[in-house]
């Protein structure tokens, strides 16, 4: 969902109760916990990890690693590209709930029936076309977020600094895209994001070969193709997200609670820490 973006993050989609203490670990991890655990467990405050129950659509920030930390969240996300993110989300999950079925014809027991009808009857046809529809909401879903990481990093390739002009390792302007192509209001949170090892990560990639030049020349083309090549343009657009690119996306399993921890770097110890960002261009971004 953060492509081009990559966190580094140990992800258990979901883990027993009896195997919790793995969340005292001190690397960023992605875990989907029982709602219970709640009833059992509680964590000291300041470790650095976000509640996220995804029942409810409630999450819990942790609170600031040092006083007077300011506290992001979505406000802080540039307008146009947030309220198209979820405008498009919401019609997308009104489409998801009018596939799911009853309590009495779980996906799983549909399939096993579908197992021993003839080909092309009209149980098999009509549940199939239920998961290819389900399968094509959830490129659409992928495909809202490349369009709004297009629109968050627009322009970023004018800001990247040759190598060879670079001092001390410094190969991202950020200084001149806060300045040129940030909106006011978003800077704070593109600062906190230009201070991140991901961001770190990604600029090093865009500015050396990498193992992930294929992957991201699809993303800068995808660009090309939603503003064009101009310079002159504002980072932040307000176009539809397009249906046609197929991206590298990896989207996290959506069942139970899942609990996200900021504990521990990444990287360099320079780097705050990833889920702030994480949250909000995922789930924090997205909640009312």
């Amino acid at each position: 969902m953060i492509f081009p973006l990559r966190w580094t993050v140990v992800y258990i989609p979901f883990i027993y109760i009896g195997c919790i203490h793995v969340i005292q670990s001190p690397s960023p991890y992605l875990i989907g916990v029982d709602s219970r655990f709640f009833d059992f467990f509680r964590l000291p405050p300041g470790g650095g990890v976000t509640y996220v129950d995804v029942d409810t659509k409630n999450f819990k920030l942790p609170e600031p690693s040092c006083a007077g930390q300011p506290v992001l969240d979505a406000k802080s996300l540039p307008k146009k590209p947030l309220k198209q993110l979820k405008n498009t989300l919401s019609k997308l999950f009104a489409r998801i709930k009018a596939l799911r079925p009853s309590r009495s014809r779980q996906t799983t027991n549909v399939l096993f029936q579908c197992m021993f009808s003839q080909a092309g009857s009209q149980l098999a046809n009509s549940e199939l076309t239920v998961l290819e529809r389900r399968a094509t909401i959830g490129l659409q879903i992928k495909n809202a977020f490349m369009h709004f990481m297009a629109q968050l990093l627009k322009g970023y390739q004018h800001f990247l600094i040759p190598v060879r002009q670079a001092e001390k390792d410094v190969l991202f302007n950020a200084p001149a895209f806060l300045k040129e192509a940030a909106e006011k209001h978003s800077r704070p949170f593109y600062m906190t994001l230009f201070e991140t090892q991901q961001w770190a990560n990604f600029v090093r990639d865009r500015s050396y070969v990498s193992a992930r030049d294929e992957e991201l020349s699809r993303f800068d083309s995808y660009m090309v193709r939603l503003f064009g090549d101009s310079t002159d343009e504002s980072p932040i657009s307000s176009q539809s997200p397009s249906d046609s690119p197929n991206s590298s996306l990896r989207g996290f399993g959506d069942r139970g609670s899942e609990v996200y921890s900021q504990s521990g770097s990444v990287g360099s110890s320079e780097m705050v820490e990833e889920p702030r960002i994480l949250k909000m261009l995922c789930t924090g971004s997205i909640s009312k």
